[in-house]
């Protein structure tokens, strides 16, 4: 049931696109046992389908994403903000977790738990600073002055002068306390209905637009206006990934020729071959899995249910065994896909047909009609409601 499962959820994909991802999410969780030159030559298989009719520039920026994953020490930027941390996982790159006893493996756990709860808080900081410049813009093109901001409400400008205090230091650490411990409850008193309110304009606004086919019977303010915001809309940053990841180019650019092309998946494949091969054999392997399972795989569903197939059966151990099948059960979790083994047994055969009775312990050895089997060798007082009189005499 585990194979049937492992085909039915990659051929589960709505198109072609989403069935190369869910084959990729399970290539990942099988272990590699492939030459290197032909895991290389795989990866860049994988590249030219990816990019196909691409430009050059697009392929530039996106395999440099794509190195910031796989030899991030490359980035000149890498460890420019954050030294300490780049340091303390440089240290940590050529530990071997398989080798290690119990003991040292749940404080290395216990380390990396921490290293990783302060990246996160990095990320809502920043998250917080692109919020902060998304007010920004907002301020700068609508020109509002600070009295027209703040003349509606005077809470308004002591919160601004409050936090311009705390922050050159003007208040003392007692007040510094006693400031934040309100902050947030002060900041909801304030900001929430005003945004309340910009919703519910927002929401009129949207409405009217949907009943106009054009803006040029409008008078030349209301024009004006709209323009502007759409051009304000056009200026925000968005989720700080996304920006982080995406990048704005030409429509118009030429696609990339197949020595361009050529050239670029070399150079990121020996960047990346001469970064992986520093490693650890095993942490190696496991970046090695990672890294084909991004890429749209070139295989084929079966192609791959032969690779399932193979490491299963090759597998060292049953707990290897075991933990193949746990990662793929996680795949599946993940994408919500229920498995063929809960879809059979909410099928059930002691499900009620439909035709009135319960035909469970019965057996008939003809046909009624009414299409469900009736095999019985018991006698029935009754009108099951399938439209055929089942009443037999038995000698």
């Amino acid at each position: 049931m585990f194979f049937a499962d492992c085909h039915a959820f990659m051929e589960s994909g709505n198109n072609l696109l989403e069935q190369k991802n869910y084959m990729g999410q399970i290539l990942k969780c099988l272990p590699l046992h492939m030459a290197r030159d032909k895991y290389y030559d795989t990866i860049t298989q994988s590249l030219e389908a990816a990019f196909a009719g691409e430009s050059k520039e697009f392929i530039e920026k996106s395999l440099r994403a794509f190195e910031g994953f796989c030899c991030p020490e490359t980035n000149p930027l890498y460890g420019k903000y954050f030294g300490e941390v780049a340091t303390w996982l440089g240290e940590k790159r050529m530990l071997m977790p398989h080798k290690m006893e119990d003991e040292e493996l749940s404080n290395l756990y216990e380390d990396l738990k921490v290293v990783l709860e302060s990246l996160q808080d990095v990320e809502e900081y920043f998250s917080c600073i692109l919020h902060d410049l998304n007010s920004l813009i907002l301020l700068f093109y609508l020109t509002y002055s600070f009295t027209d901001l703040t003349e509606s409400n005077a809470t308004y400008s002591d919160l601004y002068h409050t936090v311009c205090e705390f922050l050159t230091g003007e208040l003392d650490e007692t007040e510094r306390e006693a400031y934040l411990d309100t902050l947030n409850e002060q900041l909801e008193q304030a900001v929430e209905p005003v945004i309340d309110k910009a919703n519910a304009i927002g929401k009129e606004e949207y409405e009217l637009l949907q009943k106009v086919n054009t803006f040029a019977d409008f008078a030349e303010d209301t024009q004006k206006v709209l323009m502007t915001e759409d051009f304000i809309r056009e200026c925000f940053f968005g989720d700080l990934n996304d920006e982080l990841f995406q990048f704005h180019l030409p429509e118009d650019l030429p696609v990339a020729t197949e020595e361009e092309k050529k050239e670029l998946f070399a150079d990121f494949i020996q960047k990346t071959r001469s970064s992986l091969e520093t490693l650890p054999v095993q942490t190696r392997k496991i970046a090695m899995q990672t890294l084909m399972g991004a890429l749209p795989p070139i295989y084929s569903v079966s192609e791959v249910m032969e690779m399932v197939t193979n490491a299963i059966d090759s597998a060292s151990s049953l707990e290897q065994k075991a933990l193949i099948v746990d990662k793929v059960g996680m795949v599946f979790q993940d994408n919500h896909y229920q498995s063929l083994t809960e879809h059979a047994h909410e099928h059930h055969h002691d499900h009620d047909c439909g035709c009135g009775h319960d035909h469970e312990h019965h057996h008939h050895d003809h046909d009624c009609g009414c299409g469900h089997d009736h095999h019985e060798h018991h006698h029935h007082d009754h009108d099951c409601g399938c439209g055929h009189d089942h009443h037999h005499n038995h000698h």
